[in-house]
């Protein structure tokens, strides 16, 4: 499947809302499922349900790292998901 993604800035999927109606998919289930990083096929054909498999992340975990890292130093708000995916970095945080 040859579509290439294009994400807005608030992280939807908004060019695909006629690809995922013509696959049956609700736009919903589709932008969650690529928010879990399915991969674009995954997330038009797979049925609707519980998929137990784990994603892996999109960016590198050493990637990542280095962005909360850049984030710590420049004080601005840390998510929470970050908080959960890199505890070592926290732990001497006051």
């Amino acid at each position: 499947m040859e579509i290439e993604p294009v994400i807005n800035l608030l992280g939807t999927y908004k060019k695909y809302r006629y690809i995922a109606d013509e696959y049956g998919v609700s736009f919903s289930t589709f932008e969650r499922r690529m928010s879990d990083n399915y991969t674009l096929e995954e997330a038009l054909t797979l049925p609707k349900g519980k998929h137990t498999k784990k994603r892996e992340y999109k960016t590198p975990k050493h990637e990542t790292k280095k962005m909360v890292i850049q984030m710590i130093e420049a004080g601005v708000p840390i998510p929470k998901k970050y908080i959960k995916r890199f505890p070592e970095l926290f732990e001497n945080r006051v």
